[in-house]
């Protein structure tokens, strides 16, 4: 910024340079007042703080996955949330023949891109989790793609049982 402020230009253009100068200096500052909030919320929000125990699962994370599941109590089983975020497959059936597809389209896709990203971070620093292990097995088996979902319901599945017990992620090097 201050290189760019620097530098001898045309009147003209030093006052558009400049004028784009300061409309990034307001975005960095806008930036870092929402993150500011964002982990000052998460800090007061005990449900938030255990899912920032998972490698992973930062503030902004945690706040819009709570956001997007709401009330834990609604979700009897972790498969009832899982099939809400989109992570199970379609299933079809006629009969006495099944037919289990591809991953459901109808699902709340926040939740979904953000259990994703997630998952991408856990798998590149927790090289020896289970949701880690599970990744490789399946990416081997089936591709990338499709070892992110299953690791990602994997993960989905743990936050359900943290949330519903008030537990702590249990993250050790031998699991």
């Amino acid at each position: 910024m201050k290189f760019l402020r620097s530098i001898t230009l045309p009147d003209s253009e030093k006052y558009s340079l400049t004028s784009y100068l300061n409309i990034i200096e307001t975005l960095i500052h806008e930036k870092t007042q929402t993150a500011e909030k964002i982990e000052t919320l998460c800090k007061h929000n005990q449900q938030a703080m255990l899912l920032t125990s998972i490698p992973g699962i930062s503030y902004y994370g945690a706040m819009i996955i709570l956001t997007e599941i709401g009330e834990i109590q609604r979700f009897p089983h972790p498969k009832k949330l899982c099939s809400y975020a989109g992570l199970v497959p379609r299933t079809i059936q006629s009969g006495n023949h099944v037919y289990h597809g591809r991953i459901l389209k109808e699902c709340n896709q926040n939740l979904k891109w953000i259990l994703g990203q997630c998952t991408h971070i856990h798998i590149r620093h927790c090289p020896n989790s289970s949701i880690t292990k599970l990744h490789y097995r399946v990416e081997n088996k089936k591709g990338r793609n499709k070892a992110i979902v299953a690791a990602s319901r994997k993960l989905l599945t743990c936050i359900w049982y943290m949330l519903m017990k008030s537990e702590t992620f249990k993250y050790s090097n031998d699991d």
